[in-house]
Order: C-alpha cells, then sequence, then structure tokens
C-alpha cells in the first residue's frame, strides 16, 4: 500500500518592513533642518543686532560719562561750542568753592534762574527744552537741545546773581527718538537669539529622533 505523500511546509513569508518609520523620520529629519535654518538666520539677526548696539552705543556712553563735558558755559556770558550733531543736554554741578555745601544724594540747583538762549551755525535760533532737574552722579540736569548741524553753537545765558559755587557743563545725551530706536535693536538682537535656540534646539531633537527611527526601519 502506497504511503501518501506528506504536504511540504509553507516557506516562511518575510515580513513587510512597516514604512511608517520611515517616513516619520524622514518628516523628521525634514523639520530638523527646517531648524537648522532658522537656528541660522537668527544668528544672523542676533549678531545684526548686536553690532547695531555697539555702533549706536559705543561712542555715545563714552561721550556722556561726566568726567567728559563739551565745554564749560560762562554763566552769565556766552559761550561759543563747536559740536557735532546730536543732543546736548545742560547740566549744573558744584564748582570748587561750592562743594563744601553741596550734597550730592540731594542735591538741587538753588542758583537764580536762567534764560538760555542758543543759535546755531546757520543763525537760526534752537529750541531749548526745559528737562527738569534730575541728580547724576551730583550733577542736575537743566535743559536739553538738538544740534541739527555740525558747527559753532552760541549758548547765552542771561541771568543775574552769584553762580561761583556752580559749574554749568555740556554734555551729549541720548534722546527719547534714540532710545526708542535703541529699544527696537535690542528687541531684534533678543529675537534673533531666541529664534537661534529655537531653531538649534528643534533641530538638535527632531534631528535625533528622526535619524533613530530611519536607522530601525533600516535594520529591521
Amino acid at each position: 500500500m502506497s504511503q501518501p505523500f506528506a504536504q511540504p511546509s509553507p516557506l516562511p513569508t518575510k515580513k513587510r518592513k512597516s514604512k511608517g518609520l520611515l517616513i516619520t523620520g524622514l518628516v523628521l529629519l525634514g523639520l530638523a533642518l527646517l531648524g537648522l535654518i532658522t537656528g541660522v538666520f537668527g544668528v544672523r539677526a542676533a549678531v545684526s543686532g548686536i553690532d547695531t548696539l555697539q555702533n549706536q552705543v559705543g561712542d555715545k556712553m563714552d561721550t556722556i560719562s561726566p568726567d567728559r563735558p563739551r565745554a564749560t558755559l560762562k554763566v552769565p556770558g556766552t559761550t561759543i561750542c563747536p559740536l557735532e550733531k546730536g543732543n546736548y543736554i545742560i547740566w549744573v554741578k558744584p564748582s570748587e568753592s561750592g562743594q563744601e555745601q553741596w550734597d550730592p544724594n540731594a542735591a538741587r540747583y538753588h542758583g537764580p534762574p536762567i534764560q538760555w538762549s542758543i543759535t546755531g551755525p546757520d543763525g537760526r535760533n534752537v529750541e531749548v527744552k526745559e528737562g527738569g532737574q534730575f541728580n547724576i552722579e551730583g550733577q542736575i540736569a537743566l535743559c536739553s537741545f538738538q544740534a541739527e548741524q555740525a558747527g559753532d553753537y552760541t549758548i547765552l545765558a542771561a541771568a543775574g546773581g552769584d553762580f561761583s559755587p556752580y559749574e554749568f557743563l555740556v554734555f551729549d545725551f541720548i534722546s527719547d527718538e534714540e532710545l526708542k530706536r535703541l529699544a527696537k535693536d535690542v528687541g531684534k538682537a533678543a529675537g534673533g537669539f531666541l529664534l537661534m535656540l529655537g531653531g538649534f534646539a528643534v533641530a538638535g531633537l527632531f534631528g535625533l529622533i528622526g535619524l533613530i527611527l530611519v536607522i530601525i526601519y533600516l535594520v529591521s
């Protein structure tokens, strides 16, 4: 009696790879690339903002130093001051003869009132803005003005009385308009820095996860 032939066992089927891992990994790598590009743009924006700040503030802060006045004014009297284009402030501080009775922590100008008249190099009157009285390192701001062009400015101080205890000085200062521009540059630099951090963080995280998923797909 013949034996029945044994049925051959079915060949093992090769497990199909799931393309979901590959697709997800490639998508994440693409997002990582976008994050890297964003980070590079952030670096450029931050560097540009910082350079602008250095150019605008560096020299300006040096001239604002209380140890570097532009001119010492004759009060009462007339003083010719060669000035560059910019914003200026007139401060008062005690002279050597008035140091003993000067309290830098509560200093106020108690001298006779002064009427300021400023003429530009083109012969036109310059607007003088009363700056209030605020104390900076023992010096008090009296008023401010803007030099719209470089040249000799004639500053006339009309007043009567004894001014021997005081010195009146001209300094550079940063106007409200300049402060607004500086604030924009600070915002630009800060925004670029945050964009850089966010872009590189996304690039690092998504790039690592995406690479791992692609490797898993290839070796599985």
